[in-house]
């Protein structure tokens, strides 16, 4: 987020690193949007699977593999051409050629299947579930495919959608998510959602920037985020963010703007035991498909929840959320899931 460590040793590498960066993975679902009424989010694919490749610190020497790959390429580099020798003395004195023989980039193929129950204080109560498919390559791209069910407001809802990122220089790296549901009143008709990260100080420190374009039936909303991930030692972790956001209501009924402020605590406990914390402050203006869809409140969320590595390959996590609204409404979240990495 300096050589890298031995070939010998990847497995190791992997699953610590897995370890750490996957407690986020359920984490991403509910609190990258502050508020609960978003519930359309938690059915987006790339929002949990790309947490497998998150941009973090290294534990080898080396910052990334391209570094590796260039200390080979100089070790290696042939030496000077020297004056002609007699042909016996050449035969003698020939050395076999080092041939450069990069190392192995890791690579991630994955398979989350989730569901959660969302208990409203003001209305019927929602439940939805999702399926993603994931597979990235160590510090070059990641692509991942995702569909999804959500029961809303009386409304059926089927998201689909894809995301896709790529390094653009070894701390650069750039991803798109879309997502569409064309049908629905209570979910973005199609999403948008571009972004940008940049790796400071061997990747100890993130800064992140994103733009999300929502599409609604009866709004469209502009997001505009900026985050910093802070990397405190290999077993914590630290992610404040801010959200600027524009509603715009069609046929002319104006715009409004909202803010809203979240940070998230991530400790990995043991190898087994991820945990997290997440407080947040939001804004709204408009809740899709809701009773009153353009009532303004505000929200407090608290939520927690942990992750339990089953052996190196499987995961399963469990997150509570609980939203207070200055209206006197509320709502609780609760979030199962399971992830299989191969």
């Amino acid at each position: 987020m300096t050589s890298r460590p031995k070939h010998d040793q990847t497995g190791r590498l992997v699953r610590n690193l897995i370890g750490l960066i996957t407690a986020s993975l359920f984490v991403s679902a509910c609190a990258l949007l502050p508020s609960s009424a978003e519930a359309q989010w938690l059915t987006f694919p790339e929002f949990k699977f790309e947490e497998l490749l998150r941009m973090a610190p290294r534990t080898s020497k080396a910052e990334t593999i391209y570094e590796e790959e260039e200390a080979w390429q100089e070790e290696t580099k042939p030496e000077p051409e020297k004056e002609p020798q007699h042909e016996s003395e050449q035969a003698h004195h020939q050395e076999p050629e080092d041939e450069y023989k990069p190392p192995p980039r890791l690579q991630y193929t994955a398979v989350e299947v989730g569901f959660f129950i969302r208990n409203y204080s003001f209305t019927e109560n929602s439940f939805g579930q999702y399926q993603s498919f994931f597979y990235g390559e160590e510090d070059r791209f990641g692509i991942s495919v995702g569909v999804g069910y959500l029961r809303q407001f009386l409304t059926n809802s089927y998201p689909f959608g894809f995301g896709v990122y790529y390094y653009l220089a070894k701390n650069v790296r750039a991803g798109l998510r879309i997502q569409f549901e064309p049908g629905s009143s209570a979910m973005a008709r199609q999403n948008y959602n571009p972004y940008v990260e940049f790796g400071l100080l061997n990747r100890l420190l993130v800064p992140r920037l994103e733009y999300r374009f929502r599409e609604y039936k009866q709004a469209d909303i502009h997001d505009f985020i900026a985050g910093l991930d802070i990397y405190l030692g290999s077993h914590v972790s630290l992610r404040p963010a801010y959200q600027l956001s524009i509603t715009e209501i069609g046929g002319g009924g104006g715009s409004f703007t909202n803010h809203a402020a979240w940070i998230k605590l991530i400790v990995h406990v043991f190898h087994m035991l991820d945990m997290y914390g997440r407080f947040a402050f939001s804004q709204h203006d408009f809740e899709a498909a809701a009773p009153t869809p353009f009532d303004a409140y505000r929200a407090l969320d608290g939520s927690g929840g942990f992750l339990l590595n089953i052996g190196p390959n499987n995961s399963m996590y469990f997150d509570y959320t609980y939203e207070s609204r200055n209206n006197g409404e509320n709502t609780q979240t609760y979030t199962l899931g399971t992830l299989i990495r191969f």
